[in-house]
């Protein structure tokens, strides 16, 4: 083949063998988002550098077949580069579903119509040689369709050009993705431009230097793969990594804007809200959440730790501490806020336990030692003012009472530990707890089943009924002390089951009620065992609730939800 005007055809060739290494070494990437779409782009345009070059090249018989062949590769550009833009720069989920298809069913119509020209001319109408002081150019004539070609591929450069550009404005100070960024557009604006130039005439006649141009493009492209990284760090990886991470937290995440509405939020903040996304996002947080919104203050950028937002959620009794962040979209241009709920009801559920474990430890178990070493040092002394008969009763009675103390405490801790939940039957679990009791007092106690019922629990439930029953019984100074253990409904709630535990005792004081409820306790004002503890912490751990009633008598309501089976 003679080659005339070499030195042209010889940039186009060094072009293709440019971007056709730089389309090879990306095509080794295909994990990184929009690096095929890339890798076809540089191929698709190698194609055309060398398609072009041999139609500088070639007989004039040759020159109509090569345009042909050619152009199959000059539609597929901006189709890959648009798709690539998309991708790149994390867009492509908001594309609705059937518009990429469509570009590709347009781009391979285009295609063909260049493939089947000779039929219908609509593409090419024409082709002339003028001379040249380098070679003889080949000229043509443009039909109606390669006009409406023109302005859809030039849609599809500049759409692309302008998602990378939107994308610049919101990358801050991150040199990375600037230098991405900046690299695209100009490897895209060099050939670009130089196309426009063809088209408007400004070169010799019949020389579109596109082709050409790209391989200022491809320096381009390989100063941004290789100094700036654009084919491991897209902005597509880091937004779908953080898109991903915040969706798969466990801790609920709300975004609102400047007038309180919710913008976003992650899957574990509608389960706290109980409602769907389509319900949430658009509505004002005072009316999703109106104790949240109370706490959600502009003015104070964090407070972490400092505000607590207490809801049911499935259920279960959770504690959140709530965090505020401002949230802006670039610089210091804040256009709203970030709720952050971090779950903290085991950590403040632990905290209350070692409160109770502690008081008891420091408080009731000192108090009985005291007792003994008071008797023993007496005893020591000869003291005669108490016969040593009581004595050694009350020393061997209290330190009885250690012994029974510390074997609950084991218990106790045992159970708030096991965090397994089964399924246990109400009725069973009650009857056996009430015949271990049976078998340490002779108080009459009777069990009523009026609902059978199961629940998903641990052993801590069991332990809590035998609490509250030794409770009523021991702390109970009827001349015929007597416990009724109840199971049945809870009101009118269907999805509940009440276990009560009603005796003729004195009556639970007040302050041990408000002790319960608060969760702690004052330094002078202590509850008289573990027992109650238990049955909170156990009603709160399994979703439930418990209740007082003082009235001839102290009535202890545990409700607990039924499985849902039932």
């Amino acid at each position: 083949m003679t080659w005339d005007g070499g030195f042209y055809v010889q940039l186009h060739l060094l072009a293709a063998v440019v971007v056709a290494a730089l389309g090879a070494y990306t095509a080794r990437n295909r994990e990184t988002p929009g690096t095929l779409s890339l890798a076809l782009l540089l191929i698709a345009t190698s194609g055309w550098a060398v398609g072009y070059a041999l139609r500088l090249s070639s007989p004039v018989g040759l020159k109509l077949l090569l345009s042909q062949v050619t152009f199959v590769f000059i539609v597929a550009v901006p189709l890959c580069w648009f798709v690539f833009c998309l991708q790149y720069t994390g867009y492509r989920r908001s594309v609705p579903r059937g518009v990429l298809p469509l570009l590709v069913v347009v781009s391979v119509g285009f295609a063909l119509a260049g493939v089947t020209n000779s039929v219908h001319s609509l593409v090419w109408q024409s082709f002339e040689i003028h001379p040249s002081r380098t070679f003889a150019f080949h000229v043509e004539e443009y039909g109606p369709l390669y006009g409406v070609y023109l302005a859809y591929s030039y849609t599809l450069m500049l759409g692309g050009a302008a998602l990378i550009l939107r994308m610049l404005v919101g990358q801050g100070n991150d040199h990375l993705h600037r230098g991405q960024a900046f690299g695209l557009l100009v490897a895209v604006a060099i050939p670009f431009l130089a196309n426009v130039v063809y088209f408007l005439g400004l070169t010799e006649p019949g020389f579109d230097p596109t082709a050409m141009a790209v391989l200022a493009s491809g320096g381009a492209l390989w100063l941004s793969v290789f100094r700036y990284r654009l084919l491991t760090l897209t902005p597509a990886t880091r937004d779908v990594t953080r898109d991903e991470f915040i969706d798969r937290m466990t801790d609920p995440v709300v975004a609102v804007n400047g007038r309180r509405q919710v913008v976003d939020a992650n899957p574990a903040a509608l389960t706290l809200f109980g409602r769907s996304r389509q319900a949430t996002v658009g509505r004002s947080l005072e009316r999703i959440a109106p104790e949240l919104n109370a706490l959600v203050d502009r003015h104070i950028p964090d407070v972490t730790g400092q505000q607590v937002h207490t809801q049911y959620v499935d259920g279960v009794h959770r504690t959140y501490d709530v965090g505020v962040e401002p949230l802006s979209l670039h610089r210091d241009v804040a256009t709203g806020q970030l709720v952050t709920f971090h779950d903290v009801t085991t950590r403040r559920q632990r905290e209350e336990h070692l409160r109770v474990l502690h008081r008891l430890l420091r408080h009731n178990l000192r108090n009985d030692l005291n007792v003994i070493v008071g008797h023993a040092r007496d005893l020591h002394d000869g003291d005669d003012s108490v016969p040593t008969t009581t004595r050694t009763e009350v020393i061997e009675r209290t330190a009885s009472q250690l012994v029974s103390q510390a074997d609950k405490l084991g218990r106790v801790v045992h159970g708030i530990d096991v965090e397994h939940h089964e399924t246990v039957d109400v009725a069973e679990m009650v009857a056996d707890a009430v015949d271990d009791v049976r078998e340490t007092t002779d108080a009459e106690i009777s069990v009523t089943i009026d609902q059978r019922a199961h629940v998903a629990a641990g052993p801590l439930l069991r332990l809590a009924v035998t609490e509250l029953v030794e409770n009523a019984v021991v702390h109970n100074d009827a001349a015929d002390p007597t416990v009724d253990v109840h199971v049945g409904p809870a009101g009118d709630d269907p999805t509940a089951v009440a276990i009560r535990v009603t005796d003729n005792g004195p009556g639970i004081s007040e302050y041990e009620v408000d002790a319960l409820h608060l969760g702690e306790e004052a330094p002078l004002e202590h509850t008289t065992g573990v027992g109650l503890w238990v049955a909170t912490w156990t009603a709160r751990r399994y979703g439930g609730d418990l209740s007082f009633d003082v009235d001839d008598g102290t009535t202890v309501t545990v409700v607990l939800p039924r499985l849902a089976n039932e």
